[in-house]
């Protein structure tokens, strides 16, 4: 496989020598999401950030205890005993769906139509570790992975909002008829939390967790 460094890649063997931010960085930037079928186009690049932004949004509502909506909110156990939002935590959230870089965006529906889902974790799995090595990261605890699936998750039902077809939600209903439980509980703060995404690319925000780290 060709990147954009006009490094060879062989996704059977990737190495941690094999990684490239710059590579993750264009090809993140590139990749458009939901295959494209949105009335917006959001890129790889874009969701990354806006994880981070909903996990540090998240961590904030769920350390107000006076704040209804963390009453309210169905969060992971691990998310809820956070106190403390780490560099690595956050820097974890944004390296998240890196692999697509070198995998593409696989939608989940494909996946399960085909029967692949298990060939593709153990390709994500490859290169996650490549990455993790080559930036001297440990790879997620399982607490971690457990509140970067619980934000990934809630961030597709948000985006599915923003971006997809305003009759559409997921199942082919029209918004009106899914009840509230269905909806991710912080529907109504979605502009709130794209305005708190970085304004910088996913390259310099990598980076900067990074340097926040001594990496």
């Amino acid at each position: 496989m060709h990147m954009p460094s006009g490094r060879w890649i062989d996704l059977n063997n990737i190495k941690p020598t094999d990684i490239c931010l710059e590579d993750i960085a264009h090809c993140l930037a590139g990749i458009i999401r939901w295959g494209g079928c949105t009335t917006r186009w959001e890129t790889d690049e874009d969701h990354c950030l806006f994880c981070e932004a909903l996990l540090v949004y998240a961590v904030k509502v769920l350390n107000d205890t006076r704040s209804r909506k963390a009453k309210s909110l169905d969060a992971c156990a691990n998310l809820l005993n956070l106190t403390h939002l780490s560099p690595r935590l956050r820097l974890l959230i944004v390296l998240h769906d890196a692999h697509e870089a070198y995998l593409g965006d696989i939608r989940r529906p494909t996946a399960v139509a085909l029967g692949i889902e298990e060939v593709i974790a153990a390709a994500k799995a490859r290169v996650d570790t490549a990455i993790y090595v080559h930036l001297h990261l440990a790879p997620p605890t399982e607490a971690e992975r457990e509140i970067i699936h619980y934000i990934d998750d809630w961030a597709l039902k948000l985006e599915a909002l923003w971006y997809m077809h305003p009759n559409v939600f997921r199942t082919g209903r029209k918004v009106s008829e899914v009840t509230h439980a269905e909806m991710p509980p912080w529907h109504g703060v979605t502009t709130h939390i794209f305005a708190q995404v970085p304004g910088s690319t996913w390259l310099n925000r990598v980076r900067s967790l990074l340097n926040d780290l001594d990496l």
